[in-house]
């Protein structure tokens, strides 16, 4: 695929490299020379063949920081950071721009907006139940279901895989229970489905 968007003879192409530092560290280092001004890839398993990319071709890397919350993640060399131009994107968490991105979303699946809506209104219900420990009191936070954009949209994804067939109700139920309501806490897991059930009616 590299050599696809960014050999010399080719059509100049944009390559996005996800969860770049999930790679390994020597997978990681091979890639420096690609950054370089120099544009140079050795390909050892072409004999040291070395090619020297088009001067157009545009990397891109994204990756999330090797936190706990986002384990498997490495932390990148000073050699690699020099060779990026870093832009810091904080997490989506207003709950007005959340609904927003999901309505938008949710339109384009065909899933009716005031599910998408509900989706994060009861995500921003668990986040105020989980900081002020009516919910999670047994759980660690690794127990703890992971309140972020990504996994709301994982939910409207539910929700539109179940929606047509098993309709609109059941399938934001679903979504709750697959994606918020599997800790290992089963109360908690039953005052989430509860919250849910009162707001599908």
């Amino acid at each position: 695929m590299l050599l696809r968007a960014a050999r010399p003879e080719n059509a100049p192409g944009i390559a996005l490299f996800d969860e770049y530092n999930m790679a390994s560290s020597a997978v990681l280092e091979r890639f420096n020379p690609v950054l370089d001004d120099e544009r140079t890839l050795v390909l050892v398993e072409k004999e040291g063949e070395a090619i020297r990319l088009h001067p157009d071709f545009v990397p891109i890397v994204a990756f999330n920081p090797p936190t706990a919350r986002y384990p498997g993640r490495r932390k990148l060399s000073p050699a690699s950071y020099n060779r990026h131009t870093l832009i810091y994107i904080p997490d989506l968490s207003a709950i007005d721009e959340q609904k927003e991105i999901l309505s938008g979303r949710a339109a384009e699946m065909g899933v009716p907006t005031a599910v998408a809506e509900a989706l994060v209104d009861l995500h921003h219900w668990l986040i105020a139940k989980y900081a002020d420990g009516t919910l999670g009191q047994s759980l660690s936070d690794d127990e703890k279901p992971d309140l972020s954009i990504r996994q709301l949209m994982k939910s409207l994804e539910t929700v539109h895989e179940f929606g047509e067939e098993d309709g609109y109700g059941l399938a934001f139920l679903h979504a709750v229970e697959s994606k918020y309501a599997g800790t290992p806490d089963l109360d908690d897991n039953e005052a989430i489905l509860q919250h849910a059930d009162e707001m599908s009616r």
